[in-house]
């Protein structure tokens, strides 16, 4: 089983935490299976159930989506506003855009910026909208959003530099074990650096996925791992995200997973046994299959979202995958219904 190592500063950060909001750290520990020993400095490792039940438990007891790192409490409704607001984002860049304008009307939540420089983009965390103890503090919250933006578009996101506030502390690495980047002290922000093409990476969660996500929290730590195992079906988002927008070549579905065009079809062929095609045609059919059994718009207006150059090739496609006709599916949906 895969385990979160948690540093032992935590211990402390989460025994203030809990002083604060007068909770028992060490009974909400326990009640989860985590040794309490942690509070005094103890290293400890953490599974997916653990992670939910600690993360769910401190959450209904203080109803602050920022445990205590903004100046006042952040509700877990506004994180259903933010959320929905991400989930009807296409690209990552659109959804630091509207975080930005959420933010304006939400003064709570803390300040967030994409900005774009030539190749790379700086994404920060406005340090006087938080409370930012430590280096190892404000370095989590980074991976925070580091593990968010990697779980909404299905990739690993490759961090360049780290930017942080406070002063190199006595003995600390400049290099981030947790990113896997090195990091830079004393800055006015804290900051990731990264390729400027990620803020163009499509959003691949659903919006039941991203408005759901508090229920099971520990998804943002443990999924990265088995992205490539969810190959065709991120494929399959990628190609169903963009319905009605053309449907993207083998080289764009590439580019947004970071794969060689070559090497995603082999990728595909050697360890999936299909390929870009068949899970194309498969998207297609299903949502055909949607659209003409509800009946909501004309063989001609789907052929045409559905990335068809004239209706008579929607239907060689339509027949080649079901044999029928769309006109005589659609029939029979009808005389079913």
């Amino acid at each position: 089983m895969e385990l979160l190592s948690i540093p032992p500063r935590w211990g402390a950060l989460a025994t203030e935490l809990a002083q604060q909001q007068g909770m028992d750290a060490a009974k909400m520990l326990i009640d989860a299976r985590v040794s309490p020993r942690f509070l005094a400095g103890e290293p400890a490792a953490i599974s997916p159930e653990q992670v939910r039940i600690v993360t769910c438990e401190v959450l209904a007891r203080t109803g602050d989506l920022s445990f205590g790192a903004s100046p006042a409490p952040v509700p877990p409704e506004t994180l259903q506003i933010l959320m929905f607001s991400l989930a009807t984002s296409e690209t990552t860049g659109a959804a630091f855009a509207r975080w930005a304008a959420f933010r304006d009307a939400m003064p709570l939540v803390p300040s967030m910026t994409a900005v774009r420089s030539g190749d790379f983009a700086t994404v920060a965390l406005e340090a006087s909208t938080l409370t930012l103890p430590d280096t190892t503090f404000t370095e989590w919250a980074l991976a925070l959003v580091v593990r968010i933006w990697s779980w909404l578009t299905m990739r690993a996101i490759r961090v360049e530099r780290i930017l942080l506030p406070q002063a190199r502390p006595d003995g600390r690495a400049d290099h981030s074990n947790m990113l896997k980047a090195p990091i830079e002290f004393g800055n006015d922000s804290a900051a990731i650096i990264l390729d400027a093409e990620l803020l163009d990476v499509p959003i691949l969660r659903t919006e039941e996925e991203i408005t759901s996500l508090l229920e099971r929290p520990e998804q943002i730590w443990f999924d990265v791992h088995g992205y490539h195992q969810q190959l065709p079906n991120r494929v399959e988002r990628i190609i169903r995200s963009s319905i009605g927008q053309g449907i993207p070549t083998v080289s764009d579905i590439a580019n947004a997973l970071n794969m060689a065009p070559s090497a995603l079809q082999r990728s595909l062929r050697s360890e999936f046994g299909t390929s870009v095609r068949q899970i194309r045609d498969s998207t297609l059919h299903a949502e055909a299959i949607r659209s003409l059994a509800s009946g909501a718009e004309s063989l001609n207006d789907l052929s045409i979202r559905l990335g068809f150059s004239e209706l008579s090739a929607f239907t060689r496609a339509f027949r080649r995958w079901t044999g029928a006709s769309p006109a005589q599916y659609r029939d029979g949906a009808r005389s079913v219904k």
